[in-house]
C-alpha cells in the first residue's frame, strides 16, 4: 500500500486487494508467513524459500549498506527504508526525497528527527522500536501518510494535529497512549 502498488477497484478497498494479493503470493510459494500475532493475524512475510532458489539473488534490488555509505543517487530514489541503529545526524532523512516507507529500528531515538519532516511522499511510519515519548506537530505536514505504527510503550501522548492527516488508514498505539480531543471522537473499526 505505501509504495503505491494497490489499485482498488469500486468493490474493494486498499486492504481488501492487499490481502488477495498476499494470498496469493503465499499460494504460489512466493512468501510465506514469517510472524503472526495473538488473534492469528499475520505481520510479516518473508521471501520463500523456494523463491529464493528460483529468483537468486540481485546486485540491484538487494542491496544493504551502512546508513552513511548511502550513495547520494540512492538515496533519492530509494522508497523504502528500515533504519537501525543510532540517528548521529538528524538532517539525515531530507536525502531520502521519494522515500514512501520508512521504519526506525532504534531505542534511543527519543524524538522524531525533524528531516522526516521533508518526506513529503511518506506514506508509511513506523516507529514502534523507537523510545519516541510524543509525535511533533509537524507531523500533519506529512499530508500522504497513510499508516502510523507507534506502538511504542514509551509514546505519551499524540498531537491535536494529527487530525489533519487525510490519508490516514491506519493509526497503531499501545493502550495508554494520551488521545486528543478530537481524535477520542473517532469512529474507530
Amino acid at each position: 500500500m505505501a509504495e503505491g502498488f494497490l489499485q482498488p477497484n469500486e468493490g474493494d478497498d486498499m486492504e481488501s486487494m492487499g490481502e488477495m494479493f498476499s494470498n496469493v503470493l503465499v499460494h504460489n510459494s512466493l512468501i510465506q508467513v514469517a510472524k503472526r500475532d495473538g488473534y492469528g493475524n499475520v505481520l510479516s512475510f518473508v521471501m520463500h524459500d523456494l523463491a529464493t532458489a528460483v529468483l537468486g539473488s540481485s546486485d540491484d534490488t538487494d542491496q544493504v549498506y551502512h546508513s552513511s555509505a548511502i550513495p547520494k543517487v540512492t538515496a533519492k530514489s530509494l522508497r523504502t527504508l528500515i533504519f537501525q541503529g543510532e540517528i548521529l545526524d538528524t538532517a539525515m532523512f531530507s536525502s531520502y526525497e521519494s522515500l514512501h516507507a520508512l521504519s526506525l529500528d532504534c531505542d534511543q531515538v527519543k524524538e522524531l528527527p525533524r528531516s522526516i519532516r521533508e518526506l513529503i511522499h511518506l506514506r508509511n511510519l513506523n516507529v514502534s522500536r523507537t523510545g519516541i515519548e510524543y509525535l511533533p506537530n509537524w507531523i500533519s505536514e506529512l499530508h500522504y501518510l497513510q499508516t502510523i505504527n507507534a506502538s511504542t510503550e514509551s509514546l505519551r501522548k499524540l498531537p491535536s494535529t494529527l487530525k489533519y492527516l487525510i490519508s490516514l488508514r491506519h493509526l497503531y498505539l499501545c493502550h495508554d497512549v494520551e488521545l486528543p480531543a478530537e481524535i477520542r471522537d473517532w469512529e474507530i473499526n
